[in-house]
């Protein structure tokens, strides 16, 4: 009999351990892990994504910019690694992170291949077109990056600017924007 109570005991508080009732002697019992999916997980954004997004927030948020684009309806376009204030510049699109990550628009935001495929000459500046774009990232150091951003919307119709970020705190912050061009 003694070897049945010796056993019922064992399994009493094997079961009891396992069920995580151990937390009443102090041990914590862990969560179970969630189950990872593609749909749940947000996408991390590298380095240069999140200097992207922050930029084209800038851009994007500017109440005047905001009201204009959206009053004509027509798609704005977004391109990175190229600085459009010159020739032989070749407008890339940003990441589908990137555009998630701005978050939805009174406007409808495409990626500038998208402009592209559909202009006949391939060619910015052509007629009326809303392209924000970040430049090409230098960097200064391992927390410190230089770069560009703007707006071509026409022929002979732009804006941009120079930019100095630096990672601080967790964050890009701008350190510095030394003056703007317009034409």
């Amino acid at each position: 009999m003694d070897k049945w109570l010796s056993l019922l005991l064992m399994v009493a508080s094997t079961a009891f351990v396992a069920c995580g009732v151990s937390r009443v002697f102090g041990a914590p019992a862990a969560p179970p892990a969630p189950a990872a999916t593609a749909s749940s997980a947000p996408a991390a954004l590298s380095r240069e994504e999140q200097i992207q997004v922050l930029l084209f927030q800038r851009l994007l948020d500017t109440p005047s910019r905001e009201e204009a684009v959206t009053k004509d309806g027509k798609p704005i376009y977004l391109a990175i690694s190229a600085d459009l204030r010159g020739p032989g510049a070749e407008p890339k699109d940003p990441s589908d992170a990137v555009i998630a990550a701005l978050g939805p628009r009174p406007f409808p935001m495409q990626k500038v291949s998208q402009y592209l495929k559909t202009s006949k000459d391939h060619v910015l500046g052509t007629g009326s077109v809303n392209v924000y774009w970040v430049g090409p990232m230098k960097w200064v150091d391992e927390n410190t990056v230089e770069t560009s951003s703007g707006h071509h919307f026409g022929p002979k119709a732009a804006d941009g600017a120079p930019w100095r970020l630096r990672w601080k705190d967790g964050q890009w912050q701008v350190e510095s924007m030394p003056g703007g061009w317009k034409s």
